[in-house]
């Protein structure tokens, strides 16, 4: 990073993440961050250079981490490119993860990148655990087929209307193991 006199450059500052909040609606939550009549908050980070439009974004998403610490965010965004670093329902915590709930999440950070911040395009960038994920997504985007969870409960994503994305990139991704 360059830097005069101890502080980061202008550029650095114009491109400062943004932070993204919203009320994701349609699916109660019981375990995790559960706002106010049934609906669940999330949050993320924009991270742009205000001085370079985009119609992309490139949405990275885990279903527990935080991931706007990872260097790939900033060093994409240095790049010019637009960069969503998106929380689950769950963020840094797993004990109650359901990732169908996560799926039904990451659909709802789709639709918001398109329709309240303005990008045509959505690539997903799908780091460890995030890769499985986006992955999973993709697919139940194209082609909806979950309707319970392993465990047996009513979750039906053929109802969800997945938008579907424009791309996928992997980075260290890891497998979760269920078939989609």
């Amino acid at each position: 990073m360059a830097m005069e006199r101890g502080l980061p450059t202008k550029a650095l500052w114009d491109r400062l993440p943004e932070i993204v909040r919203f009320r994701s609606t349609g699916m109660t939550e019981t375990y995790s961050f559960a706002g106010a009549e049934g609906t669940t908050e999330l949050e993320g980070q924009l991270f742009r250079q205000r001085a370079r439009p985009s119609k992309a974004v490139y949405l990275f998403m885990h279903p527990t981490a935080t991931v706007q610490l990872l260097p790939m965010p900033e060093a994409l965004a240095d790049a010019g490119l637009h960069v969503l670093c998106a929380s689950s329902r769950y963020p840094r915590n797993d004990s109650a993860l359901i990732m169908e709930k996560v799926a039904y999440d990451m659909g709802q950070w789709v639709r918001h990148a398109r329709e309240s911040l303005g990008y045509e395009k959505v690539i997903l960038v799908g780091w460890s655990g995030g890769g499985s994920l986006s992955l999973f997504y993709a697919a139940q985007s194209e082609h909806p087929t979950i309707t319970h969870t392993p465990a047996g409960d009513l979750y039906d994503l053929t109802a969800a209307r997945l938008q579907r994305v424009d791309g996928i990139v992997l980075i260290a991704a890891t497998s979760a193991g269920r078939k989609c």
